[in-house]
């Protein structure tokens, strides 16, 4: 499936792919991608060891495998479905997390500091959580990172979304945060691989064994 015919939200994200890419001229990256947006031509199971069987991948950041999925509801693909991160380099923390109930909500919290910074969620855990909160153009050091959370041709392709798409930055409380993970992460199906490279007991043994 295309991924620009697949939910009309994902459709409105492709056509502001080229939007962005004509209005800001972006020095590095197409607009979208220089966010760690890189939206993908066609809908398709991310494919990594631990990429949820009942997923689908619209996008990723460009960066070691790290890919953004909406998990299926009853097989179906919409903009209500859960939106989840995949870090595949992590073979002993979280691979996964939830980073949206739905794809509104997983751009609107992207409308903070962009899409790269997140897998820093599954690196460096809730901790970083706090500095996810919108801000400014503002030099900071956040857990060994030094970087500019925004720079100024970010912010402004940043708020550019968020005004065309009707959309306000969203921030997640602790506790928020926490219910996502408990509510869909027990949703997800992993493939064997996943099991493997854990060493998690695989639930899917006990069905072949009937």
């Amino acid at each position: 499936m295309k991924t620009k015919d697949a939910t009309p939200l994902l459709a409105k994200l492709v056509k502001l792919r080229a939007e962005i890419d004509q209005v800001f001229q972006p020095e590095f990256d197409s607009g979208l991608n220089q966010l760690g947006l890189i939206l993908s031509e066609n809908l398709k199971n991310g494919g990594y060891w631990c990429t949820p069987e009942n997923s689908v991948s619209f996008a990723g950041t460009g960066g070691d495998g790290v890919h953004f999925s909406l998990l299926l509801i009853d097989g179906q693909v919409s903009d209500l479905c859960p939106v989840i991160m995949t870090v595949p380099a992590l073979s002993r923390d979280i691979q996964n997390l939830c980073i949206g109930e739905n794809l509104s909500d997983f751009i609107r919290f992207g409308l903070n500091q962009g899409f790269f910074r997140m897998e820093e969620l599954s690196y460096l855990g809730e901790s970083v959580l706090d500095s996810f909160s919108f801000s400014g153009l503002s030099s900071q050091k956040r857990d060994g990172f030094d970087e500019l959370s925004e720079d100024a041709l970010n912010r402004k392709m940043l708020d550019y979304i968020g005004n065309t798409l009707d959309l306000l930055p969203l921030s997640y409380s602790l506790q928020r945060f926490r219910d996502l993970q408990e509510k869909y992460l027990s949703m997800i199906r992993y493939p064997d691989d996943y099991y493997q490279k854990t060493k998690k007991k695989n639930p899917n043994e006990n069905h072949r064994m009937l």
